[in-house]
């Protein structure tokens, strides 16, 4: 069996099954359905699917949970009510599943579980109740179009997170309604939407400035400034989340605003002027950028 990742909810310690983005199932009926029904009401191999992963690294940062971000999980912006969960060994590649399943992988970080014949809709939610024990990544760590997608995370991501650690329906309606739009995007551009979670995720985080005097500090501190100098905006992005604790939060904030903005992604820039403000409102640099935004 092709060895899959899926993020899961957690139910006595299996994963939930039922038609969410976030058990085992599908969804139907609805603008983020998984599966096209044919006429008659049933759903055969090229209809759709569950979707998976080969990595959890390669799922929707919106989907991992947060707390497996200091594990490589990205910054992962999913419920923390949510688990990582993997089945089989194999290589990652279309062709038999199980329980009359298939995998078709349509993308190096996508693909889906699909019937093999076609069966009733009912027929094909039954068969996630006899696939064998998943493992999970959290037990297993001890506990642990773009511009649609832009604009969607850029209120949807913050909205997910706000207030109640992201745990409410909402924030769980918001990852589903963002699911679509995931989907629809190139690989190329979904890695520069990964980049936008991580930094808006960067807009609830605090930290000490940490001097750091070792040459390998230095030297992500030079290529920052030279990938600015550059105007090599992705690279530069890419840095600031390395050197972040190297930088006075109001500075990195600014900085990550001028780069979106760069980018011609205003309002994602007004999201980091506007918090650079409210963490030093004495600065004038920072009060301009705001207001023109």
């Amino acid at each position: 069996m092709p060895r899959v990742w899926r993020v899961m909810r957690v139910e006595r310690g299996r994963p939930a099954i039922g038609a969410s983005a976030r058990a085992l199932g599908v969804r139907v009926g609805s603008p983020t359905s998984d599966v096209l029904l044919r006429p008659d009401g049933r759903v055969g191999p090229g209809s759709g699917g569950m979707s998976v992963s080969p990595s959890w690294r390669l799922l929707p940062a919106h989907r991992i949970p947060r707390r497996l971000t200091s594990r490589g999980g990205s910054e992962a912006t999913g419920s923390n009510n949510d688990a990582c969960w993997a089945i089989g060994q194999g290589e990652f590649v279309s062709g038999p599943f199980a329980n009359r399943l298939i995998l078709s992988v349509d993308g190096p970080s996508h693909g889906t579980v699909q019937p093999e014949t076609i069966i009733s809709l009912s027929e094909f939610q039954r068969h996630w109740r006899t696939l064998g024990i998943f493992g999970s990544l959290t037990r297993r760590e001890h506990g642990y179009g773009r511009i649609s997608f832009v604009r969607a995370s850029v209120g949807g991501t913050a909205r997910a997170n706000r207030g109640g650690g992201g745990e409410s329906a909402d924030a769980d309606a918001i990852r589903d309604q963002m699911d679509g739009l995931w989907a629809r995007l190139p690989d190329g551009e979904q890695q520069l939407s990964r980049w936008l979670s991580e930094d808006i995720y960067l807009l609830s985080s605090d930290w000490e400035v940490v001097h750091d005097g070792s040459t390998e500090a230095a030297n992500a501190l030079q290529a920052a400034r030279d990938a600015m100098e550059a105007q090599d905006w992705p690279a530069f992005l890419a840095l600031c989340r390395t050197i972040r604790r190297q930088v006075e939060p109001s500075r990195l904030f600014y900085l990550c605003g001028r780069a979106w903005s760069a980018m011609g992604e205003k309002d994602i820039a007004l999201l980091f002027f506007d918090k650079a403000c409210a963490i030093d409102p004495t600065n004038e640099n920072y009060q301009c950028l705001a207001r023109h935004s």
